[in-house]
């Protein structure tokens, strides 16, 4: 027989094995187990040395027990050890049950031993293990049959549902055997069953088996016997057990079949106990999802597992007829329990649960109440906090768009867009918080200042990088060429690109001049043919792009100052010659076209001019306190001395280019070439304070820039005298640079701050703002107006678009610049006409025709007062202030005709009807309203008053609006006028002043009046019972309803009104500073503005973008591109989610 053995470390107590006796002695032999370091046992409890002793000992158990030949351990248990054997005398294998050695003294445990073999004896059950013999010499033992297979748990690994359920069912068989026997297995688990190679299961191991009914001193209630994991509750509490307790065991076999796991473990024996007995198991169908919730099989398995015996499955025949039933698909008797019945166990079994859960359902109700009633609270505080940051950011809007109106002159456009985008993302964030009627007023709002005050003073601008280098670019001329100077391998390099490309690279130059000296102010000559710039070894050359070569140069000269004639046939420049030590100084004037040059030697030189015709040339010498003047025509010289000339002075040619402004430390003067005579007029600006400038303008105007930022405007007067005035100014930094631009502009430049003024009103029209100093700028008449700068890496242009009505005849420029203006004080809707393809300028001397740009003066020289035009006919009626009527063809200005007969009487208005032959006229003596027949020259009276008519307006067929004098000729009335009814007044109880101005929209619903004080008046329909009015300053000159009578626009002798004409507190400025002396009319589409200039030609801009969704949108994208090119969040990102909101609520 083959023995087992315990070993514990004498050092820290741990204990290894068990370990056979074979496999002990071989540690021993080997040394891995030292002889003084460990101890032995049988039973791990008696410890004993390893000594030379102690070995037999260990060898001492017999291979032979009674007939019995020992064949090896099966296992054991806690009562005994298991050993296959042979039975000698009979032949046949057999299994022996061997009491422990260390329990043959303990009585209790031997009736215990003996008890089981006999119980088991009295069972003859297929499914039951068969008792051979009981012995107690030599030792105490029973003989079994030896079952060979495999414990249940082994067998139904790989097996089907039903397989399983016939093994549990021949169990619950043979269980139910025992039970009739009154043996209870009390230990029933896996291990203890065998299935057999029949698969027939075998139950095995009645150790602790008992007889039902019996009293003996063996088991005793309290005791506690089983397998903790199989063992039912009352069990494991020491409680008096039956039938129904294997019943709990075979239900822990059911449910491990059923999930693979036993319903409850622990971390220890305690934990185990504390689970068994106060837990519910979780139902199979939550392990197995194969196992139906709450179906046959749950609920045999729960029942068999009820914790209460008496709600348990009574016996293991019941339970075995149930998995019969489960087998061959017949209902159970079982029912499953009500929900009721599951609260109702659950109650009993947790009532501090309960009790805790019921508290915290209390608790919980009044927190989510209290939780309601702070949401609520919440809610309205969330709702509060959104109100009122929804009115602080719509106050934040308001205020914005009042900053940008009051700082529209100084403020930069750029930052004007930025405003107003946020604004829109204002508006974007709070436009759900908000009722959607301010919403939409809000967005409306936005929109107009958008329309009115920011886009129509956005440039279009476009950037051209340059290659990388620590010197700035420079510009000629028309910004025909770009200059930049770049080192390599330590050789300064100018590198010349032409402006059509559409980038610049090194390799896509126009010309390369090597070697030359530093970074040093380059100088055009005006037509862009020649180039002046130093050289090494102070070499100063001139060179002649065109030729791509150079035409002169000198050397050892330390050039100064230099200069070109505006025609660009001379050159001037002044230097001393390097190292000579008499420091010779002159200034010297190069013809370009024949090489010639002429020396002026001077002492201290002051400043140097060329006449733009090239006649003069002018030097400053302060010491001698003079000017000379050579005569380049006749190659003479002069001099004019004066105490002037002791100070620098600034000097420009004026436009009748015999003549020179000068401005001194203490006066401005014009001086005379012809005459040699100087006008000196007083001045309170000092010559050095001037940082740019003089320069001739318009009409005899100059303009200078100072230091402090302030920009001077001076005109010289028939008799040479000066008037000169400040112009506002917003900034007080440096003027740098200051250009003037043909179409009237004025350009200066402080450090980063571009300023676009007009010349005659002296306003400023648009302010921008570049990020860093500019170095260079031009301005050209193409498309408008092209301000081109340069900074220090990049070439930038600016461009105000518009197109230009130009006059073609130079007499007529003539006059009109003599008359300095055309128009006087014209109603400019009555002195400008604009018609599909044709313009209309009309003043006191005549007219000017535009047919497709084609321009056609008709001078008159006859005082005009007013005109109209004939959309039928293409004829305009001249009238003039004779009282005559001439009709001429607006296609060629010749006359067609001219009223004689009946238009002697003083003439206060008139009007074209666009219906029929025939125009209506309004006479002051006696005061009628007329209508004559174009074709048959009758008259027709429609209206006696006893005041003069002063305007007529037709609004349909034989319909008429006009404004009459009342009979105190103190106050206005309006009236309708239909053929063949009695004429009607209009608002009848206003007392109007001296009505203007008449407009009404395209469908004749919506109607304007404006007065020679500024009032206007709107009112709907010909019977209205009230109207709109606002205020403007000044006479009103002109109204005019936009496409969709959205609009209103007001004209007056300097301003252009926009009103919402649903609003009229909603107004807006636009064309701010331009000169708007002549007037400015809109087309009917409104889709361009036509401004006359000072000298009579037409800017026409493209305005399309007030009206036009589209064309808005599409000048927003531009504008994006340009401001928010970094980022998508642009103005177009907001006004797209706005957009949508608003959509969405319609």
């Amino acid at each position: 027989m083959s023995q087992t053995w315990f070993v514990k470390s004498n050092k820290n107590g741990k204990v290894f094995g068990p370990y056979t006796q074979e496999l002990l002695q071989k540690y021993i032999e080997e040394g891995r187990i030292n002889r003084n370091e460990y101890v032995i046992s049988a039973d791990n409890n008696t410890w004993h040395d390893i000594n030379a002793n102690a070995t037999p000992a260990i060898e001492s158990m017999q291979q032979q027990l009674g007939k019995y030949n020992i064949i090896k351990e099966l296992g054991r248990g806690g009562m005994g050890i298991v050993f296959q054997a042979e039975d000698t005398q009979l032949q046949r294998m057999c299994a022996l049950k061997v009491l422990l050695p260390e329990l043959r003294c303990d009585l209790q445990a031997v009736q215990r031993f003996q008890s089981e073999a006999k119980a088991v004896a009295q069972i003859q059950h297929p499914g039951i293990i068969q008792i051979y013999e009981i012995c107690q010499t030599p030792q105490y033992f029973f003989a079994m049959a030896y079952v060979e297979g495999q414990t249940l748990t082994q067998y139904i690994q790989n097996k089907s549902m039903d397989d399983k359920l016939k093994v549990f069912y021949l169990v619950c068989d043979a269980i139910e055997f025992a039970h009739s026997k009154k043996i209870l297995h009390r230990d029933l688990k896996p291990d203890n069953i065998l299935v057999d190679q029949s698969g027939v299961p075998i139950i095995l191991d009645f150790g602790i088996a008992k007889h039902i009914g019996q009293s003996t001193d063996l088991t005793k209630t309290g005791d506690v016997f089983g397998t903790p994991k199989y063992m039912s509750p009352e069990t494991a509490k020491g409680e008096k057990v039956d039938q129904r307790s294997d019943i709990y065991s075979l239900g822990v076999i059911l449910y491990e079949i059923l999930t693979g796991t036993v319903p409850f473990t622990g971390e220890n024996y305690i934990e185990l106990l504390f689970h068994l007995t106060t837990s519910d198991p979780i139902p199979p169908s939550k392990i197995n999802v194969s196992i139906p919730r709450d179906g046959d099989l749950e609920i045999v398995c729960l029942t068999a597992l009820a914790k209460d015996p008496k709600k348990r499955i009574p016996d293991a025949a019941f339970l075995k007829s149930e998995i019969h039933n489960i087998i061959h698909k017949n209902p159970i008797k079982l029912k499953p329990p009500t929900a009721w019945q599951k609260f109702g166990k659950w109650r009993k079994k947790n009532p501090v649960v309960l009790a805790t859960f019921t508290a915290m359902l209390i608790i919980v109700c009044v927190a989510l109440s209290t939780m309601f009633l702070e949401q609520r609270h919440s809610q309205k505080l969330q709702r509060q906090t959104q109100n009122e940051m929804a009115n602080i950011k719509i106050e934040a809007i308001h205020s914005t768009l009042e900053t940008i109106d009051a700082e529209m002159a100084a403020q930069n456009i750029f930052d004007s867009y930025n405003k107003i985008t946020r604004c829109y993302r204002y508006l974007s964030e709070i436009i759900n918080t908000i009722s959607p009627k301010k919403a939409q007023n809000l967005h409306q709002l936005l929109n107009m200042h958008l329309r009115f005050d920011i886009l129509n003073k956005f440039p279009k601008v476009t950037e051209k990088k340059l290659p990388q280098s620590p010197y700035p670019p420079i510009c000629s001329p028309q910004n025909k060429y770009i200059i930049k100077m770049y080192i390599a391998n330590n050789v300064p390099n100018y590198y010349i690109w032409e402006n059509t490309q559409q980038q610049f690279t090194l390799e896509n130059m126009y010309l390369k001049i090597s070697h030359v000296h530093n970074y040093n102010a380059v100088l055009f000559s005006p037509n862009n043919q020649y180039l002046m710039l130093r050289l090494p070894k102070d070499t100063f050359a001139i060179f002649d792009l065109e030729k791509r070569q150079q035409i002169f140069s000198t050397k050892y000269c330390i050039v100064e100052d230099a200069c070109f004639s505006a025609d660009s046939r001379y050159c001037a420049f002044r230097f001393e010659k390097a190292n000579d030590k008499r420091k010779e100084r002159a200034c010297h004037l190069l013809n370009l076209s024949t090489g010639k040059i002429r020396k002026f030697p001077i002492e201290v030189y002051g400043n140097m001019l060329i006449s733009p015709n090239g006649n003069w040339f002018i030097i400053q010498e302060k010491q001698q306190k003079k000017l000379i003047i050579h005569n380049i025509i006749n190659n003479k010289n002069y001099e004019y001395t004066d105490d002037i000339f002791k100070y620098t002075c600034r000097m420009c040619f004026t436009e009748e280019k015999n003549k020179v402004f000068i401005v001194s430390n203490v006066n401005m003067s014009i001086l005379n070439l012809k005459k040699n005579t100087l006008v000196s007029s007083p001045s309170l600006l000092l010559g050095n304070f001037i940082s740019a400038g003089p320069i001739l303008t318009v009409d005899s105007h100059y303009a200078m820039g100072k230091k402090d930022g302030k920009l001077i405007l001076a005109k010289k007067n028939i008799n040479d005298s000066i008037f000169q005035q400040r112009l506002p100014s917003y900034f007080n930094m440096l003027v740098s640079h200051l250009k003037f631009h043909p179409q009237n502009f004025l350009v200066a430049i402080r450090n980063d701050i571009i300023e676009l003024r007009d010349i005659y009103t002296g306003n400023v029209i648009s302010t921008f703002a570049e990020n860093g100093t500019l170095h260079s700028m031009q301005l050209q008449s193409q498309n408008g107006l092209k301000l081109s700068l340069t900074k220090s890496q990049s070439y930038k242009e600016y461009t105000i678009a518009f197109e230009k009505l130009q006059i073609n005849d130079a007499g007529i420029k003539k006059i009109l610049s003599r008359f300095k203006s055309l128009m006087h004080d014209l109603d400019p809707t009555l002195a400008m006409i604009a018609y599909k393809d044709i313009f209309i300028y009309t003043g006191h001397i005549g007219f000017i025709i535009w047919r497709n740009g084609k321009c056609i003066p008709k001078p008159i020289f006859e005082d005009i007062s007013r005109i109209k035009y004939d959309i039928r006919n293409e004829q305009l009626f001249i009238h003039f202030a004779s009282g005559r009527i001439d009709i001429y063809d607006a296609r060629n200005g010749l006359s067609v005709r001219t009223f004689k007969s009946r238009i002697r009487r003083a003439v206060a208005d008139f009007a074209i009807s666009r219906y029929q032959d025939c125009i209506y006229i309004s006479y002051n003596s006696p005061c009628r309203v007329v209508k004559e027949n174009l074709d048959t020259k009758t008259e027709e009276i429609l209206l006696e008053t006893q005041g003069s008519t002063k305007k007529i307006l037709e609004l349909d067929k034989d319909t008429l609006l006009v404004a009459s004098e009342t009979w105190d000729y103190t106050k206005m009335a309006l009236y309708v006028l239909r053929a063949g009814k009695p004429h009607t007044r209009i608002l009848p109880k206003v007392r109007l002043n001296k009505i203007v101005a008449l407009a009404a929209d395209k469908t004749n619903t919506c109607f304007a009046a404006g007065d020679n004080i500024g009032n206007i008046y709107v009112w709907n329909g010909l019977s209205p019972k009230t109207f709109r009015t606002a205020k403007v300053n000044g006479t009103i000159k002109g109204l005019s309803f936009s496409p969709m009578s959205e609009y209103l626009s007001v004209t007056t002798k300097e301003n252009v009104h926009i009103y919402s004409t649903k609003d009229l507190d909603k107004r807006f400025e636009i064309y701010r500073g331009f000169f708007k002396e002549k007037g400015v009319i809109f087309s009917k589409d409104w889709k361009k503005a036509y401004i006359p200039d000072g000298l009579g030609e037409i800017m026409i801009f493209d305005q399309s973008f007030l009206i036009d969704d589209e064309a808005m949108f599409r000048k927003i994208e531009q504008c994006d591109q340009m401001i928010s090119a970094k980022t998508n969040e642009g103005l177009m990102y907001y006004m797209n989610k706005i957009e949508n909101v608003l959509n969405n609520t319609k």
